[in-house]
């Protein structure tokens, strides 16, 4: 197999031979010093080099060539290459320049991959016959491999140390490691300096020597407490003792962190270590503990400043940071601080903070980013000078700082009798005091222990009603409040959105509302929640007489055999099933229900007063939001404008028009709600307002005339109110504020991904247009607050999800036609009241939609199954308009239910469903089937490929795949072209494929570059001699399969579901034979591979029953009805025919043995008669018993 082709896209010739001394971590200080041009350093560095150079073959005669650096030409290079000709007696040849450019940490922080083009360097004289390049260290390849290309690819290349971060580009080098066998050219400081340096980027904090965009926050470790890490590794030192951890701890006056290492006996300054060995032995398990493998150090999510450009790694993969800051979420807590980050293959996804926070990473180690720093901004590293300046000033401080404690120790010396003295006093005084408060506490916290044990439930409450009914009707109440309320049916009070006490547990949507409703029905004043067994570990236990309400939760803990649908295991059973046969089994779901608690159904209220008022305080209402949305002034309109109207006719009632509805206040209510049987309400928060009763507007006709015959006078006030507000712009509160910055976010995602949002100024009220499949937003100004505006914007959204293109609800809910617009609004309603109170603000229901409140509320209790739809389409809603929030991708086809056109075969017998997942866009691969004999070929290109002329993928072209194989000796019209997925696909059984070259190839100008040869003969040489191949209905109306081999008795078992829609799929296909061919070649492999799934399904029970009174029996269709039918003779006696099932004719003309299955049969047919006979047979002995007994 071909190595991949390298992702920078250019063609290289050749391999490049690299010759290296070791990994990065080991000589990275000393590759900074070459770098910073250190005569020393470069000396060192020559020493060790100078080896490597003599594993190159013949290297007498070679030519050392120095890399140029990112200023044009060679710099600390030449340097090196003079010092190791030096050593070796060598030429060197300055031959290589480049044109200045920025270094490529740079360029791929920026650009990423795309930043790494190959370099130009320019050749100046002729290239020598065994050229080596001389360089400190391999990195990406890019600059070793321009340079290579350079020298017509022949070049090798040494240098100090290398990473493993040129195999990500498929660069065609081979890394040679030699370690130097010369003695290790550190110095003891040397060494020492690099243990320490390891240990601060080990431990490194952040906050503590921030890095932020190239300037130096600080160049000292700060840290408030004694810091530690383990070692993975004990390290066995000289003094019998092992290094178990490594740390930072302050000593001294500096207060400076002094690197420490801890044995178990106690610790050691790194300062202080005198054995070359030890602190060698250590800094290689510091290394293997801390570091991967490419020089990046261990840390975790939640402890590391992300910056904008840098690269690390996660779980295995490589990450680039594109973006930081916040983004928003509809799962709890609705968004926070993350990373937006893409992968080496270009997908972008948002990392969130509080998901990841102990998750482990590797980043750049903080000592080379600052370095890099100082590099940059300063042209050196700078904390040498800076440190010698702080000892200097360190020292003429300690001078100071000792005559200052001197005279401090002198005042102190002369005050301490007589305040050792006052302090004795005061520490008796202070423990009698304090011995006397314990006891009082402890006597008061017994008295209510006491209390609170008579309050507390002993075990969990249970509901009266099913979970299903409890959450119908709790769902019930909060809608019918709606009526009262103004519409307001959901947070009324306006408080933050749900939660589970304590912890950060994900909930669905739809649990949420669930719990944002029992809130509001109870009156609590949060939504914070928690379990029974939660509430009681945590010691604030759930009071008696408390109800919870039920989630719905849905576990998979139980397995299921595919082809066994007797073999149940549970998780724990699940787990034992080796690896090879878990795709056998599939999870079975069980929804149950789990109830919650209010943390007010709890102690905590009585135990915690001050916690729980700062619980109040962070999740309770909102700025003060009062139940109905009106303000002081308007309230005050609406009582000064009936008083003055009353006043002028107080024999009237007065009916005031109030948007869509008649409204009557105070006396008059009372009076309207007696003779009209309306609902009389006292609104809160109405001032001067006590009683309010109201009708539809639509209804003045009905309730009109009631009145008058009533003998009542009657006075309509059609004239709106006036009040205090200013309707032609939207006042907003603080809340309000910060839900319209989130609702915008939302709103902007959902247009880039979901529907278009767009804005219509002639519009009243924003909704959705199926029409035009877009959202219509009506201006601001048309509502009277925010709260109305961000309602019909999240109505609008979700009804947009429910489209046909999307989840078709309508359709999926199965609900009848004059009801299912009904059912759609509710789950609107729902959907969008959720979206709403999870911004903090009240969740109110369209005006159209009152009118169906009795309806829904009737529903809800009346059907049973109507609550399980509801769940699954407001989750469904919701879930897909937080995914589409946060950037991802939705499919909606799993969603709403559709199968796959396709049906993916097992791939263990079907050859062309595995040749189908091979074709790749991204790689430009494609399969090619040739038939050599006959001169022809069959290819196979991605899913999505046109097969129409001048319609291509890129890289693809199908003329030109023809030319190429025409060149291979393919008869140019004997060349068919399929698509991947789909009716274009190839689909043969496997036999078409014997004696056939299978190759997946790509294509360069108009020749084949052959990547990997199938071998396909066993998968095709697997067969059986198949007689016949068949599905049948078992007992239990499961289907099974049967299979004949040709010579062996006939096999039955269950098939998995998916061969079951194959088999009947391939019915309809010209080719279905092979297909149920293919089936059988499967499932008679399975049976000699696992015998226990053989089920003998054609023999039937007949029980104690004697055969050899059946005789004589005919199975047959009549002439003259419909239907199958069988006659029998038993005991001599000729029965009347019989209907038989259809299933049971099937299985007779599978059975070898057809006169023992029918006789078998007459047992289940005759069964009444066979067991009657055998009563009477059985009546004379009772008789003569009872005969005897008298």
């Amino acid at each position: 197999m071909k190595a991949k082709s390298p992702i920078v896209k250019v063609d290289w010739t050749g391999r490049m031979e690299v010759y290296s001394s070791s990994d990065y971590l080991p000589i990275r200080a000393l590759a900074h010093r070459l770098k910073d041009g250190d005569k020393d350093g470069i000396t060192k560095a020559a020493a060790i080099m100078a080896d490597l150079v003599k594993e190159v073959p013949d290297y007498q005669h070679s030519v050392l060539v120095p890399m140029p650096g990112r200023k044009g030409s060679a710099g600390y290079t030449k340097a090196l290459a003079d010092e190791i000709a030096g050593l070796l007696g060598l030429e060197v040849s300055d031959m290589l320049t480049v044109k200045p450019h920025k270094p490529l940490y740079d360029r791929k922080a920026k650009k990423g991959i795309d930043g790494l083009k190959p370099f130009k360097f320019i050749v100046n004289g002729q290239i020598p016959e065994k050229p080596i390049l001389i360089d400190n260290v391999l990195d990406t390849g890019t600059t070793a491999m321009s340079a290579f290309r350079a020298l017509d690819g022949r070049a090798s290349l040494v240098v100090l140390g290398s990473t493993v971060n040129y195999r990500q580009f498929n660069y065609p080098i081979t890394v040679n490691m030699k370690e130097a066998e010369k003695p290790d050219p550190r110095t003891l400081e040397e060494l020492k300096d690099e243990v320490k340096k390891a240990i601060c980027d080990a431990l490194f904090v952040k906050g503590s020597g921030l890095y932020d965009a190239g300037d130096i926050k600080a160049v000292q470790y700060a840290h408030d407490k004694t810091l530690s890490g383990k070692l993975k590794t004990p390290v066995p030192i000289s003094d019998g003792q092992s290094v178990v951890r490594i740390g930072l701890t302050r000593q001294g006056f500096s207060k400076k962190d002094m690197p420490i290492l801890y044995t178990q006996d106690g610790g050691i300054l790194v300062e202080q270590m005198t054995n070359r060995q030890d602190l060698d032995a250590v800094l290689h398990e510091l290394r293997n503990t801390y570091y991967n493998e490419y020089g990046n150090i261990l840390s975790t999510f939640g402890r590391h400043t992300f910056k904008e450009g840098e690269s690390f790694q996660m779980k295995g993969a490589n990450y680039k940071v594109l973006e930081t800051g916040t983004f928003m979420s509809l799962m709890k807590p609705f968004g926070g601080e993350g990373v937006k980050v893409a992968d080496d293959m270009g997908k972008t996804k948002v990392l969130m903070a509080s998901s990841h926070l102990s998750t482990v990473i590797y980043v750049q180690p903080h000592s080379q980013r600052l370095h890099d720093a100082m590099m940059q901004r300063y042209g050196q590293d700078i904390r040498e000078p800076i440190k010698e300046a702080l000892e200097k000033a360190l020292k003429t401080d300690k001078v100071q700082q000792e005559s200052v404690q001197k005279n401090k120790e002198m005042i102190k010396e002369k005050n301490s009798q007589e305040q050792a003295a006052r302090e004795e006093q005061k520490k008796k005084d202070e423990i009698r005091r304090q011995e006397a408060q314990k006891e009082k506490d402890r006597k008061l916290q017994e008295k209510r222990k006491q209390e609170e044990q008579k309050l507390v439930a002993k075990k969990e409450p249970h509901l009266k009603v099913p979970g299903a009914v409890a959450q119908a009707l709790l769902l019930s109440a909060v809608l019918e409040t709606a009526k009262a309320n103004g519409g307001v049916w959901l947070n009324a009070s306006q408080k933050k959105a749900p939660g589970i006490f304590k912890e950060t547990t994900q909930l669905s949507p739809y649990n949420v509302m669930l719990l944002s409703a029992h809130s509001d029905v109870n009156g609590f004043k949060t939504s914070q929640y928690l379990s029974f067994d939660k509430a009681r570990t945590q010691g604030l236990p759930v009071m008696q007489g408390q109800e919870g309400v039920p989630l719905s939760w849905t576990k998979w803990d139980l397995y299921v055999n595919k082809y066994d649908k007797t073999d149940v295991k549970n998780h724990e059973a699940y787990l034992q099933v080796p690896a090879e046969e878990r795709p056998n089994y599939q999870a079975v779901p069980k929804k149950e229900y789990r109830y919650m608690f209010n943390v007010e159904q709890t102690v905590f209220p009585s135990k915690s007063a001050k916690d729980f008022e700062k619980l109040v305080d962070s999740y309770g209402s909102q700025d003060g939001a009062k139940v109905i949305d009106m303000n002081q002034k308007e309230d005050s309109s609406i009582a000064s404008t009936y008083n003055s109207l009353k006043a002028k006719h107080p024999d009237a009632i007065l009916l005031f028009r109030n948007n869509d509805s008649y409204n009557t206040y105070n006396q008059d209510a009372e009076t309207s709600s007696s003779k009209l049987d309306i609902t009389l309400t006292s609104p809160k928060d109405m001032k001067g307002i006590d009683h309010l009763a109201s009708f539809p507007h639509h209804q003045l006709d009905v309730y009109l005339p009631k009145l008058v015959r009533a003998g009542l006078r009657v006075a309509i006030v059609d004239e709106p109110m006036k009040n205090d507000i200013k309707t032609s712009k939207m006042q907003e509160s603080k809340q309000e504020k910060e839900a319209a910055d989130r609702m915008k976010v939302l709103v902007e995602q959902l247009n880039k991904r979901l529907v278009p949002v767009k804005a219509a100024s002639s519009l009243e009220r924003t909704h959705y247009d199926a029409t035009r499949d877009a959202v219509l937003v009506a201006p601001q100004e048309s509502y009277d607050n925010y709260t109305d505006y961000a309602h019909d914007m999240a109505v609008a959204l979700v009804a947009a999800t429910g489209s046909e293109s999307r989840l078709n609800r309508q359709v999926r809910s199965a609900i009848q036609p004059e009801n299912a617009e009904k059912y759609e609004r509710l789950v609107q309603e729902l959907s969008a009241g959720a979206i709403v109170s999870g911004l903090g603000l009240q969740a109110r229901l369209s005006p159209e939609n009152m009118n169906h409140v009795d309806y829904w509320s009737r529903e809800l209790k009346e059907d049973t199954k109507l609550m399980g739809k509801l769940e699954r389409d407001v989750n469904s809603v919701l879930e897909s308009i937080d995914k589409l929030t946060k950037g991802e991708t939705v499919d909606f086809a799993p969603l709403r239910g559709e199968k796959p056109m396709e049906i993916e075969m097992p791939m263990n017998y079907s050859i062309s469903r595995e040749l189908a997942k091979l074709p790749s866009a991204e790689r430009k691969e494609f399969v090619v089937i040739t038939d050599k004999s006959a001169k022809s070929a069959e290819v196979i290109l991605p899913a999505g490929a046109s097969m129409k002329v001048n319609n291509e993928i890129p890289g693809m072209n199908k003329s030109r795949i023809a030319t190429a194989l025409k060149k291979e000796g393919v008869d140019g019209d004997s060349i068919t072209f399929y698509n991947a997925g789909g009716a274009l696909g190839l689909h043969q059984p496997n036999g078409h494929f014997e004696g056939k070259d299978i190759m997946v190839d790509r294509l360069k100008q108009y020749n084949l570059i052959p990547v990997t040869r199938l071998d396909v003969s066993t998968l095709v040489a697997q067969k059986a001699e198949i007689e016949k191949v068949n599905l049948f209905p078992d007992k239990d109306n499961n289907y099974a399969i049967f299979i004949k081999p040709k010579g062996e008795q006939a096999i039955t078992m269950y098939p998995a579901k998916e061969d079951v829609t194959t088999f009947f799929k391939s019915l309809k296909e010209p080719k279905g034979d092979a297909i149920r061919g293919d089936l059988g070649q499967k499932y008679y492999q399975l049976s000699h591979e696992h015998p226990e799934l053989k089920k003998d399904l054609l023999t039937i029970d007949t029980g104690d029953v004697d055969l050899s009174r059946i005789s004589n029996v005919n199975l047959y269709k009549s002439d003259t009805k419909a239907g199958i039918f069988m006659t029998a003779t038993i005991d001599g006696k000729k029965q009347e025919s019989r209907e038989v099932s259809k299933a049971d004719w099937n299985r007779f003309w599978l059975v070898e043995d057809q006169n023992q299955f029918k006789t078998q049969l007459a047992t289940k047919i005759y069964d009444n008669v066979l067991h009657e006979t055998r009563k009477e047979e059985a009546e004379p002995e009772v008789r003569q018993a009872n005969v005897f007994r008298m």
